[in-house]
C-alpha cells in the first residue's frame, strides 16, 4: 500500500468514490496530483520530526539514568572510602593503645621482641648460644657483642688516638680520657668521677664501708677488683701473661698498663704542656705540678709533697734510714 492510499484509503487518486462515478478534466487530474504530492511531503516530514523528537527523548532519558547512576556511584565510592579512612584510623589508635605487658612484674613495652626479651629475665632462659665456649646470652645483640672476645674485633674506634673497643659503651667511657669530664660527682667531697661504679667505690671511703671479705685472712676491701686482686696473693695465681715478654701480671689493667712499654703508647695526654703517660694515675700526679697541689704532709715537719715516692724519701731524713747499700 502507497502513501496516498493510507491517507485517502479507498479513495481513488482521481478522487473518484465508489458507486459515484464522476468524469474529470485533464487540468482537475493535474492539480490533484501536486495537492496528492505536497500532501505525501508534509507527512513524510511531520514523521521525521516525530521520529526525532522521539529519538531526542529516548537519549535525554538514557543519558539522565546514565548521570544519575554515575552520581549515585560516586556518593556510593565517597562513603565507602570515608568508612575505610575511619576504619584505618580506628585500627591506627587501638594498635597506638595496643600494648604488651608482663604479667609477672607488670611491665609494658610497645614491642613485641622487646616484650619477648624482657620474659627471660623471669624465665632465665638464654637461648643464644655462643658455639664457642657455650655461653648462653638472652639477646642475639649480646650474643654477637660477646663473640668479638674470640675474634678479638674492636669495631669501636676511637677518632682521637685510634683505640678500639670492642663495646660501644667502652668507646664512651674512654673519650673522657681526652675530654677529661668527670660527670660523675661526690656529695661529700665534691670530687668527680667518670663512671657511676667509681663514685659508689669512693663514696665507702666516706662511709666506711667494706664489704669486700678475704675469708683466708679477714682483709676486708671497699672494691670488688682489689679483693679479687688480694686474693691472687693466697693462691700465687697470674693469669695474664704478656705475649711480648712472658711476664706475668695478677690483674688485666697491669698487663694494658705494661703491654705499653712495647708499644710506646702514652694516651693520658696533659691539657696544660701535652705531656703523655702510660696510665692515669701518673697524669694525675703529673698534674699536681701545674696546679702547686700537695696532698703528702709529712707527719713530723708538716712539709708536702706532690708525689707520694717523695713523701717516703723524705721520712728518712727523720727516721736516718738508708735502704742502699752499696754491693
Amino acid at each position: 500500500m502507497t502513501l496516498t492510499e493510507e491517507i485517502y484509503g479507498d479513495e481513488t487518486i482521481n478522487g473518484n468514490v465508489e458507486g459515484n462515478p464522476q468524469p474529470e478534466s485533464p487540468a482537475n487530474v493535474e492539480l490533484q496530483g501536486i495537492s496528492v504530492r505536497r500532501g505525501e511531503e508534509n507527512f513524510s516530514q511531520s514523521l521525521k520530526a516525530r521520529k526525532s523528537w522521539r529519538n531526542l527523548n529516548r537519549s535525554e532519558s538514557k543519558l539522565g539514568n546514565h548521570s544519575r547512576k554515575k552520581m549515585d556511584e560516586s556518593i556510593q565510592c565517597e562513603g565507602e572510602r570515608n568508612a575505610c579512612q575511619g576504619s584505618t584510623v580506628q585500627k591506627r589508635n587501638n594498635k597506638e593503645k595496643e600494648s604488651y605487658k608482663c604479667l609477672d612484674c607488670g611491665k609494658s613495652y610497645k614491642c613485641s621482641s622487646s616484650f619477648i626479651i624482657h620474659q627471660t629475665v623471669h624465665s632465665g632462659e638464654r637461648p643464644y648460644k655462643c658455639l664457642d665456649c657455650g655461653k648462653g646470652f638472652k639477646s642475639h645483640s649480646h650474643l654477637i657483642c660477646h663473640q668479638r672476645v674470640h675474634t678479638g674485633e674492636r669495631p669501636c674506634k676511637c677518632l682521637d688516638c685510634g683505640k678500639g673497643f670492642k663495646h660501644r659503651w667502652h668507646l664512651i667511657r674512654h673519650q673522657s680520657v681526652h675530654t677529661g669530664e668527670r660527670p660523675c660527682k661526690c656529695l661529700d667531697c665534691g670530687k668527680g668521677f667518670k663512671r657511676h661504679s667509681s663514685l659508689i667505690s669512693h663514696q665507702r671511703q666516706h662511709t666506711g664501708e667494706r664489704p669486700y671479705k678475704c675469708l683466708d685472712c679477714g682483709e676486708r676491701f671497699t672494691q670488688h677488683s682489689s679483693f679479687v686482686n688480694h686474693q691472687r696473693q693466697h693462691t700465687g695465681e697470674r693469669s695474664y701473661t704478656c705475649l711480648e715478654c712472658g711476664k706475668e701480671f695478677k690483674d688485666s689493667s697491669y698487663l694494658i698498663i705494661h703491654h705499653r712499654v712495647h708499644t710506646g703508647e702514652r694516651p693520658y695526654k696533659c691539657l696544660d704542656c701535652g705531656k703523655g703517660f702510660k696510665c692515669h694515675s701518673s697524669l694525675i700526679s703529673h698534674q699536681r705540678e701545674h696546679t702547686g697541689e700537695r696532698l703528702y704532709k709529712c707527719l713530723d715537719c708538716g712539709k708536702g709533697f706532690i708525689h707520694h715516692s717523695r713523701l717516703i724519701s723524705h721520712q728518712r731524713v727523720h727516721t736516718g734510714e738508708r735502704p742502699y747499700k752499696c754491693l
